[in-house]
């Protein structure tokens, strides 16, 4: 334990739950237990992921500003900045990354650290990181393909972005009951594929009902009834949901909205799909491989540097909705060679993924930093 807190504001742009959110509450906690002095700031509003981190003893300030485009949020961080006066500030997601950057400035906080999560190629988050990368002190991808994307992105020297992945709770996910399917309708004989995360465009979850309409199509080759559940809200929802009403499938596709028994359906489900356009390294599929899921991935980014395909789980290439059909067909007819390779996953992910490590590299680096 350090003798002598160091503080630290640690921004985020909004608390709701995700994986980038549920990271960042953890490494926030993991991080008092290191002797440090933190505050926790919402560029929005408080949401649910507020209360662990208020359990911990951790203060949370909401800001209660709006989309990428509201100025307020420099303003209101920087009050909170000047009048804590931290030795750093740690920040993640894009909008609170950037936010962070000039509102430290101009509060003269020497130490400015932006977590980059997702390798986000949009023209947009070019030329804003490059207008305030002299603001950046340094940058931690959560990733190896999401730096590199972010180094060639934002012309940042290979010196200032660091590597650290985030961990998994083995302990909790082991201890996790399986949910009793019929609470969902659910019965034993169905193969249930998972679709679990936020419906937006970037996670791609219009191609995973495609995929399923096509295997619906095909059902009497199954000997099963093959169902779809898809946990999670977003704005893709309705148009999901006029889908699956037009195709007359409301009796096999379902939408449970977030759920914080997450672990628990994983456990019930046959097979998880992630279809993502990009990402960083999902936490979704590290905690489906801890929970024993097969995985069926799309190679965005940094799910190549968790799912080795063949041996670990399986990979397409995104928007291919012929190779993603296949995959789920192969996992459906040989469920023996799907669990070898959901055993294999989870012994994988004991040794990559460790919240500990994780947190010890986050309290080397900001203290190695805020010393310069």
């Amino acid at each position: 334990m350090h003798k002598n807190p160091a503080k630290l504001s640690m921004v985020i742009t909004e608390l709701d739950i995700g994986g980038a959110e549920k990271a960042f509450v953890r490494i926030a906690c993991g991080l008092k237990q290191k002797n440090w002095d933190i505050r926790v700031v919402s560029l929005r509003d408080k949401g649910p992921l507020t209360a662990a981190l208020e359990n911990e003893g951790l203060p949370v300030t909401a800001l209660h500003c709006g989309g990428a485009f509201d100025l307020r949020a420099i303003y209101r961080l920087y009050r909170v900045l000047a009048a804590d006066r931290p030795h750093a500030i740690l920040s993640f997601l894009h909008q609170a990354n950037l936010v962070s950057r000039l509102a430290g400035s101009l509060a003269g906080v020497s130490c400015a650290v932006s977590g980059v999560r997702v390798a986000d190629r949009r023209l947009a988050v070019a030329i804003s990181e490059r207008l305030t990368r002299p603001c950046t002190d340094h940058y931690i991808a959560v990733s190896q393909a999401v730096r590199n994307v972010h180094q060639a992105l934002c012309g940042i020297s290979p010196n200032r972005i660091s590597v650290i992945r985030n961990g998994v709770d083995f302990t909790a996910i082991d201890g996790y009951p399986p949910i009793s399917r019929g609470s969902l309708n659910l019965h034993p004989e169905d193969f249930v594929i998972l679709c679990a995360g936020r419906l937006t465009p970037q996670k791609s979850p219009q191609h995973v009902l495609a995929a399923f309409i096509e295997l619906h199509a095909r059902q009497s080759e199954f000997g099963q009834p093959v169902k779809l559940v898809f946990t999670g809200d977003g704005p893709l929802l309705e148009e999901l949901q006029q889908r699956v009403h037009a195709a007359g499938l409301q009796d096999f596709v379902l939408f449970t909205g977030w759920r914080a028994d997450l672990i628990g359906i994983m456990k019930a489900a046959n097979v998880l799909v992630l279809a993502s356009q990009w990402e960083g390294l999902p936490n979704v599929l590290i905690e489906a491989q801890t929970a024993g899921l097969p995985v069926i991935s799309s190679r965005a980014d940094g799910c190549a540097e968790i799912v080795s395909h063949g041996v670990t789980g399986q990979l397409f290439t995104h928007n291919n909705l012929t190779e993603l059909v296949s995959l789920l067909t192969e996992q459906i007819h040989n469920p023996t060679h799907a669990s070898l390779m959901a055993s294999t996953a989870r012994e994988s992910v004991r040794t990559l993924f460790s919240w500990q490590h994780c947190i010890d590299q986050y309290d080397t680096l900001m203290r190695r930093l805020i010393i310069k």
